[in-house]
């Protein structure tokens, strides 16, 4: 969306490799030139609410989202 050639070719390169090494190092690279220019800035954060109790068998996952069919009890 910001027109930048150098970040555009990072990400067509990425998306039109099959080999998961070089997708992620052009995605990686894209993505600091982003975060380097200030292309994206967040403008606020949302809260990740989690649950405790002793016998509670949860795992947070790393999106936030919590699944309840995913809990139980020990």
């Amino acid at each position: 969306m910001n027109r930048d050639p150098e970040i555009r070719d990072l990400l067509r390169h990425g998306d039109s490799s099959m080999d998961p090494a070089i997708r992620k190092d052009a995605y990686a690279k894209g993505l600091a030139l982003i975060q380097e220019r200030a292309y994206v800035l967040p403008l606020y954060s949302v809260p990740a609410y989690f649950i405790a109790a002793n016998d509670l068998v949860f795992k947070p996952k790393a999106d936030g989202i919590l699944k309840f069919n995913e809990l139980s009890w020990k």
